[in-house]
């Protein structure tokens, strides 16, 4: 075995044995905090990886700060945007964040207004 071989092995067991102490850790302040411990594979897990991935949010826009709408067509967070075009230019709008693949909008000012 080469040296690079070797000293590639001690790296990989090294943030193996990092990765599972962060494990430990994260489990010992969620427990502290009288918070669940989710198994991997759980549908709270899963929901949470789901929601993180469709967030694709940069934190460049302000109105991400906010609680923002489910999409009614694919149902993925939502971005408060403004129009660029059209006879409703310049006017606020929730959009999709996974746009351009969903078209998802709904009007920003009435927010007890159902989806369109």
């Amino acid at each position: 075995m080469t040296t690079s071989k070797k000293t590639e092995l001690k790296l990989t067991n090294v943030a193996r044995a990092s990765l599972e102490e962060l494990m430990r850790d994260c489990e010992d302040f969620l427990r502290h905090r009288g918070l669940p411990v989710w198994d991997k594979d759980s549908a709270q897990a899963r929901e949470a990886r789901l929601r993180l991935a469709s967030d694709r949010s940069d934190g460049s826009d302000k109105s991400d700060a906010r609680i923002s709408p489910i999409c009614p067509k694919c149902g993925k967070s939502m971005r408060l945007r403004t129009a660029r075009q059209g006879p409703r230019a310049g006017s606020r709008f929730w959009g999709c964040a996974a746009y351009p693949e969903c078209k998802g909008v709904r009007p920003a000012d009435l927010t007890s207004e159902q989806p369109t």
